[in-house]
């Protein structure tokens, strides 16, 4: 992307205006007392400083107090000596630089990052607005797509965070949920971008409208912050309408927990009563789930029923993400959680059951690890027998099926290549690991009720949790027709942050360049069959420093040129940051991105044509 591209991606998206608030445009003092002395020391240390002073209005100072009161009451003076700055060297501009300078220096310092953004903005066809620390604000200002603003107002530390934040929120306080603006979050000095995701999370921004972005990215009209800047822009309305919708559940929720409150205040003890009876003596061991199963209807059905709710939805389901940008994409760690809460419910103690009865629930799901203590399998069982029946006592046997549990990894089981009816839950959290189970429902295992718990002793089956009714239901079904299924809900999709290791070419031999690091949000593995890599830019570029500091020793010249401009080229780079893989594979010139279970071994060769390869792996 060039400039002209994103010139064009503004104009169409409307984003014409942007707001700056930085505590470089707020009032100061043009000297402070340290500067007072220094230019003081001036008249004692030289005969030509008073004369000089005089001459442009002043008359002799008694000491540095009372030379900072002559400049506050003499305007005049005050001009005379900051124009002497520029003009011709002599003791004017010696007492002028003594008195203005430092600040002015430090002024310009902090200035200069903010000209090129503007200098960035209006090549773009954006006009900006200044604003200090205090403004503007309030419900009447003008709504402004896009806002720039400083991690510090003030001086450096909590407080001017806090300043920060409070201003973003009441600047944005007053913007409608389709006004809503892309908020970069600027500074000269941050250095760890998680504290920019706190900012973000207290300042109650959306992640899809945040950005982080250091001032020294505003310099020599930088095409890769323009190029990112771009793309958020160009999403603006989707952005928009996701941030509705967000507003709208939380609103939602928010009006319906007091409606709830209100609603089963009215409950007495009678209709507990009358719930209980029904549920009969069976069922009644469960009571506490049963009444909470009835709240969490009744309390979705008036978060459900609210109108924006409603409205908003409808708009969600209208987005359209055609033209998604290439920038890399890291799933954000919540929708691990949101998965495992799709899938499953939270598995609470139950009091014992009656003599003959068992304590386990249609979609119970057991867990067990076998094999050696330097490889460890794990394998699952699921209930799949009829929820009365066992509450009741209907039957004598407990059906269950058999699950593959496998980690998070480049190995799982391929549904499209399976001849056997096949169900996967896509993310199983259990013990801070991300699993996957592949429910085979052509697996099953019948066992007596009365020896049932002999079994699962004998097995070494735990229970561990509880699949929702429809995802129970589901497996039901499979294993009733092998033809039909229930619709599920689609999950995320599903991914893995591996190890990663980069290795070069050096002679006949490879060699470490970099790592092992173990696995976090530099890089990503997403999919299940079709598999996508996706590494953080801050990850190239440190393979890209690397890569210029190398020793140069019986290294191909023209290899290591070509890995170098592959890296050090953004645009190029760029290819490099999210890459379909085939076969574990993919590769960019000569330069690799590898998916395997393990690190490169020493009888591990790079592939054919191969200099620099980037191995993730676990």
């Amino acid at each position: 992307m060039d400039f002209a591209q994103a010139q064009a991606i503004f104009i169409a998206s409307g984003v014409t205006s942007a707001l700056i608030v930085d505590d470089v445009f707020d009032k100061f003092e043009e000297f402070e007392a340290e500067d007072l002395e220094r230019a003081y020391a001036l008249f004692e240390a030289s005969d030509e400083i008073l004369p000089a002073f005089e001459e442009a209005g002043g008359d002799a100072p008694n000491d540095p107090e009372d030379l900072g009161a002559k400049l506050h009451m003499n305007a005049d003076l005050r001009k005379a000596l900051l124009d002497a700055r520029d003009g011709p060297a002599g003791p004017l501009q010696e007492i002028g630089n003594a008195i203005f300078g430092r600040v002015a220096t430090d002024l310009a310092g902090r200035l200069k990052p903010i000209n090129d953004l503007i200098t960035v903005l209006t090549q773009l066809g954006v006009e900006t607005t200044r604003a200090g620390s205090d403004g503007p604000g309030g419900k009447d200002a003008p709504r402004f797509p896009l806002i720039f603003m400083d991690y510090y107002l003030g001086s450096k530390g909590a407080p001017s965070i806090e300043k920060s934040r409070q201003r973003i929120e009441e600047i944005v306080s007053h913007y409608g949920p389709h006004e809503m603006p892309l908020v970069v979050l600027m500074s000269s000095e941050f250095k760890k971008e998680k504290e920019a995701g706190k900012f973000r999370e207290r300042a109650r921004l959306l992640g899809s409208q945040f950005k982080f972005a250091k001032k020294a990215e505003f310099e020599n009209d930088n095409l890769e912050f323009v190029s990112s800047l771009a793309w958020m822009v160009k999403f603006l309305s989707q952005t928009r309408t996701v941030g509705a919708f967000v507003k709208a559940w939380s609103g939602a929720l928010k009006d319906a927990v007091t409606e709830f409150e209100v609603g089963i205040g009215k409950l007495d003890l009678q209709d507990y009563f009358q719930i209980r009876t029904k549920l009969g003596e069976d069922g009644a061991r469960r009571f506490g789930e049963h009444v909470s199963g009835l709240f969490d209807s009744y309390l979705r059905r008036l978060v459900e029923d609210r109108p924006a709710l409603r409205s908003a939805t409808v708009a969600m389901s209208s987005l359209s993400f055609e033209g998604r940008p290439p920038a890399p994409f890291t799933p954000s760690e919540i929708v691990v959680q949101m998965a495992d809460a799709a899938a499953f419910q939270s598995l609470l103690e139950s009091p014992a059951p009656a003599a003959g009865k068992l304590d386990i629930e249609l979609g119970d799901v057991f867990l067990r690890e076998t094999g050696t203590k330097t490889k460890r399998v794990k394998s699952a069982c699921v209930v799949i027998s009829q929820a009365c029946d066992l509450e009741h006592g209907k039957t004598d046997t407990v059906l269950l099926l058999n699950g593959i549990v496998t980690k998070r990894s480049s190995a799982k089981l391929d549904r499209a290549g399976s001849n056997r009816p096949i169900i996967r839950t896509d993310l199983f959290l259990h013990d801070n690991e991300n699993l996957i189970i592949d429910w085979d429902a052509s697996a099953l295992e019948a066992i007596q009720v009365g020896e049932f718990p002999a079994w699962v002793k004998k097995m070494t089956y735990e229970k561990v949790a509880r699949l929702r009714p429809m995802q129970a239901l589901a497996l039901q079904q499979k294993f009733a027709t092998h033809l039909t299924r229930v619709g599920l809900p689609e999950t995320p999709p599903s991914y893995r942050y591996p190890n990663v290791e980069v290795m070069i070419s050096r002679g006949n031999t490879k060699e470490r360049l970099l790592g092992p690091i173990k696995g976090g949000d530099i890089a990503c593995v997403i999919g299940d069959d079709k598999l996508e890599a996706v590494l953080q830019d801050a990850l190239l570029a440190n393979i890209a420093k690397l890569l210029s500091e190398v020793e140069s020793a019986d290294l191909d010249q023209a290899q290591w040129d070509q890995a170098k401009e592959l890296l050090s080229n953004w645009e190029k780079r760029e290819k490099l940051q999210t890459l379909p893989l085939k076969g574990g594979k993919a590769q960019v010139g000569n330069i690799a991105v590898l998916d395997r279970e393990s690190p490169l071994g020493p009888a591990d060769g790079l592939p054919t044509g191969v200099w620099l390869a980037i191995n993730l792996y676990g």
